[in-house]
């Protein structure tokens, strides 16, 4: 059951808070009151795909927040919308990703419109069903899932590093190779080659300040 909604700059809603009992609630309103806000709401804390436009005019971003209960157990689900296009979401104060919301929010709520019966001819919706009548705990799935999706990031960034670390090996390795090349063999030769570097460094130098001498003496001023 949905107790508790509470949305900001969404659409045309500043701020609304609906605290919701058991029993039929009927939202009623005139044509643009926000009527259709609500269920865009809800449909956006549930994972539904997002878009800038949501966002209230003159807002940076938009957030909603939904309490449910389900099995005496209890769910608080949020997610956020930045102006560049960054959406965030929550369970229960834990990052969640989109399709975990959608997971979430399917087994929590059920949303009907004018096509919702087309949804039926979803193997997914027919497995929920399914579920639902097998009175299935997702619970342990929904742990796994999350699980997995932390062991992917934790991948992903070992990968990253691996990469970083084989990019620093080669630059070590062309580095010691251009020594190697270099034929150093004693100390006194790498100190004449660091003098010799040093004296090219300062002629330089002086090569940049005579140009400029040659650019005042010549030039059009």
């Amino acid at each position: 059951m949905l107790e508790e909604l509470i949305v900001e700059d969404l659409g045309i809603i500043e701020m609304a808070q609906l605290d919701l009992t058991p029993g039929m609630t009927v939202i009623t309103g005139e044509t643009g009151a926000g009527k259709t806000m609500i269920v865009g709401a809800i449909s956006f804390v549930l994972g539904a795909r997002s878009d800038t436009k949501l966002i209230r005019l003159g807002s940076t971003r938009a957030s909603v927040q939904a309490r449910f209960w389900l099995n005496d157990q209890e769910y608080v689900l949020a997610r956020t919308l930045d102006v560049n296009g960054k959406s965030k979401g929550y369970i229960n104060g834990r990052a969640a990703t989109s399709s975990e919301l959608q997971s979430l929010g399917d087994q929590l709520l059920d949303l009907h419109g004018q096509h919702g019966a087309m949804r039926l001819k979803s193997p997914a919706a027919q497995l929920r069903l399914l579920d639902t009548y097998a009175n299935i705990d997702h619970g342990p799935r929904l742990l796994l899932e999350s699980q997995i999706e932390k062991l992917k990031t934790s991948i992903a960034n070992l990968t990253s590093i691996n990469i970083e670390a084989e990019r620093e090996l080669g630059s070590i390795t062309r580095a010691l190779s251009d020594i190697e090349r270099a034929k150093i063999t004693s100390e006194s030769e790498d100190q004449a080659l660091q003098d010799e570097l040093e004296q090219l460094e300062q002629s330089q130098e002086f090569i940049d300040v005579y140009a400029q001498f040659l650019e005042s003496v010549d030039g059009d001023d």
